[in-house]
């Protein structure tokens, strides 16, 4: 028999590790939106400690959360299974630990009324300290074309902010399946769907992210800086990003300019990774305009910087 319930407006899409210690208060930030007519597609991905039982309790008391059990695959496969249940057209995700504001999918869902051109909308975040949302608040560019030029050399889409048409993330590939995917997941996904549709970000923190050792991020902070220097350069030698993404913003120039070799010890490895992205981005722009003195001065930089990341790059 066919099933005559309509699919609704949006899907959330919840991947859980062992998030036993902050998962109710995500689930009550989600499930207390202002907006009602959502799906939570929570995906268990074979934790090992009391997430499971969580969600199973939440699902009793609201039947739309629907979750499902499953061995451990890592985040990529997991983000691209719940891809699959998926039932609306447009999917907001959102991570285990973090929270939402309570109006953010309604002010998303209009913000992609309004503008059927776009594909994507974040928001700005801010840091949660002791569960509450007083930390540091995370700006971003709000345009599409200041978002496409500020990939070229940084991730600036909070992942867990996000909200996207399904359709066009299934066109581009969904997450990526390759190596140099690994750990910046996200940022290869933006910059394929950017070359799809228009991206943006609201500039108003609705989405609170929490800070904490177990985060992907915080563990692999040295492979990820691996990969997206790989993404990186790809973008740069591909054609349709540099004819879009000519310029450096002044700010950022005056940032590497500042920042002396003898002090890269005690930069933040997410400091550091804006840095050397942006000096690889225009040393190969420098290479593309023949202009070698400077090219070299900014492979020399990038080498003083992280000297491994460095030569990893030149490998990949």
């Amino acid at each position: 028999m066919t099933n005559s319930v309509a699919p609704p407006k949006l899907s959330v899409l919840l991947p859980v590790y062992n998030a036993q210690a902050h998962l109710e208060l995500a689930l009550t930030s989600i499930l207390n939106q202002s907006f009602k007519d959502f799906e939570i597609i929570a995906i268990n991905d074979g934790s090992t400690d009391a997430s499971g039982d969580i969600l199973d309790r939440h699902a009793k008391n609201d039947p739309r959360l629907r979750v499902f059990h499953k061995t451990n695959a890592g985040l990529i496969q997991t983000l691209n299974f719940g891809l699959e249940q998926c039932r609306a057209q447009l999917i907001a995700r959102h991570d285990a630990d973090d929270i939402s504001e309570l109006s953010r999918f309604e002010k998303q869902i209009l913000f992609l009324a309004q503008n059927p051109d776009h594909i994507l909308v974040a928001s700005y975040m801010r840091y949660l300290i002791h569960n509450r949302p007083e930390g540091p608040l995370v700006v971003a560019p709000a345009y599409h074309e200041q978002i496409v030029d500020h990939l070229m050399s940084a991730n600036c889409i909070p992942h867990g902010s996000v909200m996207f048409r399904k359709d066009f993330v299934l066109k581009v590939g969904a997450y990526g399946g390759k190596a140099e995917a690994l750990h910046v997941e996200d940022y290869d996904l933006w910059t394929r769907l950017a070359l799809h549709g228009k991206l943006a970000i609201i500039p108003e923190a609705l989405y609170f992210y929490r800070d904490h050792q177990e985060n992907i991020s915080q563990s692999n902070s040295e492979l990820q800086i691996r990969h997206a220097a790989i993404l990186t350069k790809t973008l740069v030698q591909n054609s349709g990003w540099f004819d879009t993404c000519q310029s450096l913003p002044s700010y950022d120039q005056r940032q590497l300019d500042a920042t002396p070799p003898s002090l890269s010890p005690l930069l933040t490895a997410e400091y550091k990774l804006r840095l050397l992205h942006n000096l690889l981005r225009t040393a190969l722009i420098m290479k593309k305009q023949k202009q070698w003195l400077k090219m070299l001065h900014r492979f020399k930089l990038a080498f003083f910087l992280a000297p491994m990341g460095f030569l990893r790059w030149l490998r990949g």
